[in-house]
Formats: structure tokens, sequence, C-alpha cells
């Protein structure tokens, strides 16, 4: 098991949908020099912010927040991103009944293990399926589960080799996912 500080995981990952105008705030997305453009990792941004993708496409540069809808001016909430205790502004979170496309969840894209650690103590850079993006180290399934809230267990996440460095593996969306979200999404009453 993990014994480092990143357990705490965000319980809302398959539950909200990364906000399209990667917004949240005036603004955002414009690349008008307030470190809301075009990224490929966290540190092209500003400070405050962080390179989110949000499936294939490229990254962008979205305010970071601390648990607060006022973060997002209220027009979206504070969500964690995959495994990575990194809060953003994200829309309000989806109906359990109706749960968001599993195989374009936002992530936190990388280079190297610094780009995350800077972000969040103890998380890596992994490679999967060709694409590098930060999330925690794991030995056994289990390091990859999210904590249940309000009833609701979601499992989005598996924990297989680092394609880039296969002595170590961290957690990675579950493919069984793209195709039956219900089956990893488990709420009371479905």
């Amino acid at each position: 098991m993990i014994t480092i500080n990143v357990r705490r995981m965000i319980a809302t990952l398959g539950l909200a949908l990364f906000a399209a105008s990667m917004g949240c705030t005036e603004g955002g997305g414009d690349g008008g020099g307030n470190g809301e453009g075009s990224c490929n990792v966290s540190s092209d941004c500003d400070s405050g912010m962080v390179c989110v993708s949000y499936g294939a496409a490229g990254g962008v540069c979205t305010p970071q927040c601390s648990a607060s809808a006022d973060d997002c001016g209220g027009e979206g909430s504070c969500s964690g991103v995959g495994a990575v205790e990194v809060n953003i502004c994200q829309d309000d979170p989806a109906d359990p009944q109706s749960p968001p496309d599993a195989e374009n969840q936002p992530q936190i894209r990388c280079e190297v293990d610094a780009d995350c650690a800077a972000l969040q103590e103890g998380t890596i850079c992994v490679e999967w399926k060709g694409a590098k993006a930060c999330t925690i180290p794991c030995g056994v399934e289990e390091d990859c589960d999210l904590p249940a809230t309000g009833g609701v267990v979601i499992d989005l996440l598996t924990c297989l080799d680092d394609e880039a460095d296969t002595s170590r593996k961290g957690c990675v969306p579950d493919e069984k996912c793209f195709s039956d979200i219900q089956s990893c999404v488990k709420a009371p009453g479905l």
C-alpha cells in the first residue's frame, strides 16, 4: 500500500466533467498573457494555474482552486483530476445515472516526475498508450481505488506498468470503463 500522503484521492473523479471553456473564470482560455493559454505541461502556465488536457487534445492552462465554488466564479465546482490531489474548476457534477465519458477525463500532462511532484508530492509521470500524465504510483489494484462518497463507488483507474519505465506501476484509466461506464460507477439504485 502507498504510505505517502496521496491516499485522499478525489472521490468526484468520474462525476465531474471538465469545463470545455477551460474556465469558470473571466477570460478563460484566451491566451492573452494571463496564463490561461495553451500548454504542454504545467510549467508552461503562470503561477496558480495547471495545464490540463481533455482526451487527446492539447492542454490549456486552468485555474487551480481550493474546494470552493467561489474560486470558480459560481459557474462550476472545484474537483480533482484523476488520482492527483490537484483541484481545478470543472462543470458541476453529472448525474450518476448518466456518468461522463470515461475515456475523455481531464489529465495533467507531464514530461518528467518533477512536473508532477511540483503539483503534488509523491506523484509520478507515467506513460500510458503513448501519452504521459501525472498520477500516483501503485503496487496493487487497490492502491488506485477511490473512497466511496455518499454511497457512490467510482472505480475508473487500474494499476498498470509505466510504459516508459516498466520497473514501476501507476494508476491509469481502466479501459473496461470506456465501453461500459456503468460497470465502473456504482450508486444506490443503479
